[in-house]
């Protein structure tokens, strides 16, 4: 929801993509910021996965696929531990 959000508020189909990439990626840095702040806490963030699938014929899907893509990666790079959900098994992807 958090990146759809962002994607929705500055999504036209005239603005540039980058436009809303960097929106997205501003958003998450200060999130991930704001939850290294918080050193005393354990945060979990739940995602999707979209980016396994076909690449869908509707643009806003297109940038919301990519966007979340981005967002994810960040996560994924400041979390100490990831596991990924897949067909009812937990897969840990990090650390290793």
């Amino acid at each position: 929801m958090y990146v759809s959000n962002i994607v929705l508020e500055y999504y036209e189909e005239k603005v540039a993509f980058e436009i809303i990439e960097q929106k997205v990626k501003g958003a998450t840095k200060l999130l991930i910021e704001a939850i290294a702040a918080k050193g005393d806490y354990h945060f979990l963030v739940v995602t999707n996965e979209v980016g396994w699938g076909i690449v869908p014929e509707n643009g806003l899907a297109r940038i919301y696929r990519d966007a979340l893509g981005f967002a994810n990666q960040m996560f994924a790079q400041a979390a100490g531990e990831v596991w990924l959900s897949c067909v009812g098994l937990q897969i840990r992807l990090k650390p290793q």
